[in-house]
């Protein structure tokens, strides 16, 4: 049975999917079973797979990676994914560019980030909730 917002990969292609509603049936590609990603956490704000989150005016930016992560073409962040209050949204990145995404919304009183690594697979970060400190969040006006 597939994971409701489960990222599953095909190990013979590299398919990548993600499950809106889960149903009964087995994924498969390649005539094989799909692996289920298991989300990952760095812990640590000099991870390079640390995703800090910075409230702004007008919603979040999430920049990967305590050191900034390699964006080269055989290893990048492929997307960022940011999920508030029950909202999801994500953004593509490509070889090259900032790994970092802005994401336009209202300060969300539960807020996660998820990022997608090429190399290194998938990984999570919690945003604390109001007046709760945690290591993957910072909450401050006009930050860019």
């Amino acid at each position: 049975m597939a994971e409701s917002q489960g990222i599953y990969r095909c190990e013979a292609c590299g398919n990548v999917i993600k499950v809106l509603f889960a149903g009964a049936g087995q994924l498969s590609c390649c005539g094989l079973p799909m692996d289920l990603l298991v989300e990952q956490s760095s812990g640590s704000p000099a991870a390079e797979h640390f995703a800090l989150v910075r409230r702004m005016d007008d919603g979040y930016r999430v920049t990967v990676g305590g050191v900034p992560h390699p964006m080269q073409d055989d290893h990048y962040i492929v997307w960022i994914e940011f999920f508030a209050d029950g909202v999801v949204s994500r953004r593509f990145l490509t070889p090259g560019s900032e790994p970092a995404a802005i994401f336009h919304c209202p300060e969300a009183g539960q807020a996660q980030a998820r990022i997608y690594c090429s190399v290194h697979g998938l990984w999570r970060e919690r945003l604390p909730e109001s007046g709760e400190n945690g290591t993957g969040a910072v909450r401050e006006s006009g930050a860019s």
